[in-house]
């Protein structure tokens, strides 16, 4: 065994041992090698390997040679199928798979060939798939779609645009844009095809319907609804574009995932709980009666909209995350989001959490989190490694456990920006949980309780309210939308 900093300061003795030696991994080491040997193959000329022909390319790294740029059909087919993956959990993949395919078409150009080796100047290459959809689906049933997904096309860098006015004819609007003359990227055809794009037939959306003045009937407010599915295919592609981008950029994947699943948190919660089972005070007895029906009402309760009201001292923190891990096992939701509104009391909470289930599997995000200074106060390898992961994590919410504040969380439903909307798709199919839930932002009530509706209507999630004290949230929502209580006797 040795001990060295860079396993590329191996390549020289490896090269060394010739044919009699393979490297088996670490894999960004083999392909070290494997990049080497295919340069002497060429050099020599001898063997049959087969280069690349494409003269179309997205990316390339610094000092790499030609052959080693990544072919442009490759970066469209990869963060298709990762955006499709993505989407999977909002229902929106195909949205997702076909913006993906779509979203560097203008990379086809020779401008943006010559810009990819320094000369010339920048290239709008979001632009050319959102036009070519849009004429490719003109006067069809699904033109709808291309209207769509010209938002998350465009706005793949730069952030969502505004759809400006017919009239535009210069700006960053949708309508401008549409109407730029782009440099020639007619060389897609010899590689996409885009009457094998997967359209769907439908939006399956239930459109919100709201009545905002008590003297006026309801109305349904259907671009709100569908502005939301373009965000949801837009957390999608961006995120797919970075990670997908990242990995050939860094020639490695990054250490994402790898947590324990729902079930595995759940029943460490349970084994945590234990210890309140035979309580001797009155108020004792009172927690555990309300955590007891929380957890039965988690194993049977379908998703939707729910309230827990429970008197301070009452044990709301344990009941409310009790009561989602098993709702979440029970329904396969995929992870449980904390709202709390003060920094105060967030890092209170988010200690109980990690205490119960371990650092590595709760995620802190929040402007009070010190990055720097949790790594400098642990020194060592593994923590910083969970360090390291973790801030990948809050990237795109791809953990089990999120403890956020209010702010952090509206935030990200209305962002425009890629990095503030990359971890929407991972909001889907989650339980959200609302502590102090009369803390909500009574300034722009109406938006939130529309963006948390549709969350639960549209994408599959749960959403529980706690407080002692309920606001009445009910009366943001549409008409007849039912919230389960879930204590006892509140």
């Amino acid at each position: 065994e040795a001990t060295i900093a860079e396993p590329q300061e191996m390549l020289p003795w490896i090269r060394g041992w010739g044919s009699d030696c393979e490297v088996l991994e670490p894999q960004e080491l083999r392909t070290a090698l494997e990049k080497e040997v295919k340069k002497m193959v060429r050099v020599y000329g001898v063997g049959n390997i087969s280069w690349p022909q494409t003269r179309f390319f997205a990316h390339r790294r610094e000092d790499d040679e030609r052959e080693n740029w990544q072919p442009l059909i490759e970066h469209l087919t990869k963060t298709a199928e990762l955006a499709r993956t993505y989407g999977e959990d909002a229902n929106v993949a195909e949205l997702a798979y076909i913006a993906g395919l779509m979203h560097d078409l203008g990379k086809y150009s020779d401008a943006f060939q010559k810009r990819l080796t320094g000369e010339g100047p920048r290239v709008d290459h979001s632009t050319a798939g959102a036009k070519e959809l849009n004429a490719f689906l003109e006067g069809k049933p699904q033109q709808v779609i291309a209207q769509m997904l010209a938002y998350p096309i465009m706005g793949h860098h730069a952030g969502l645009p505004d759809y400006g006015y017919e009239t535009d004819l210069d700006g960053g609007t949708v309508c401008a844009r549409l109407k730029n003359k782009l440099p020639d990227y007619s060389a897609y055809k010899d590689e996409l095809d885009l009457s094998a794009l997967p359209f769907p037939q439908r939006l399956n959306i239930q459109p919100l319907r709201l009545r905002v003045f008590k003297d006026k009937p309801p109305k349904d407010y259907i671009s709100f609804s569908f502005s939301f599915l373009v965000r949801m295919v837009y957390s999608a592609l961006v995120d797919a574009d970075f990670q997908e981008t990242e990995t050939y950029m860094q020639g490695r994947i990054k250490p994402r995932g790898g947590y324990a699943d729902i079930s595995t948190l759940r029943d460490k919660l349970d084994m945590y709980l234990k210890q309140f089972e035979n309580p001797n005070t009155t108020i004792n007895r009172k927690r555990n009666e309300i955590l007891k029906v929380c957890i039965e009402k988690g194993k049977t309760e379908k998703p939707g909209f729910f309230s827990l009201t429970v008197p301070t001292g009452g044990g709301k923190t344990l009941a409310s995350m009790a009561f989602a891990l098993h709702h979440a096992a029970e329904c396969g939701l995929k992870r449980i989001i904390y709202v709390i509104p003060f920094t105060t009391i967030i890092e209170q909470n988010a200690g109980v959490f990690k205490s119960i289930f371990g650092e590595e599997q709760l995620l802190e995000h929040h402007s009070n989190f010190d990055w720097e200074g949790k790594k400098r106060d642990n020194p060592d390898d593994h923590t910083n490694s969970t360090l390291a992961k973790l801030r990948l994590a809050a990237e795109n919410w791809d953990i089990p456990i999120i403890v956020t504040t209010n702010v952090q969380f509206f935030e990200s439903l209305f962002d425009n920006r890629p990095s503030g909307c990359r971890k929407l798709h991972n909001i889907a199919k989650s339980v959200i949980i609302f502590d102090e839930a009369q803390m909500l932002p009574r300034d722009y009530m109406r938006p939130a309780m529309a963006a948390v509706w549709e969350l639960v209507s549209n994408y599959g999630a749960s959403v529980v309210f706690c407080t002692a004290t309920q606001p009445g949230l009910e009366r943001f929502l549409p008409e007849n939308t039912e919230v389960r209580e879930l204590a006892p006797n509140p």
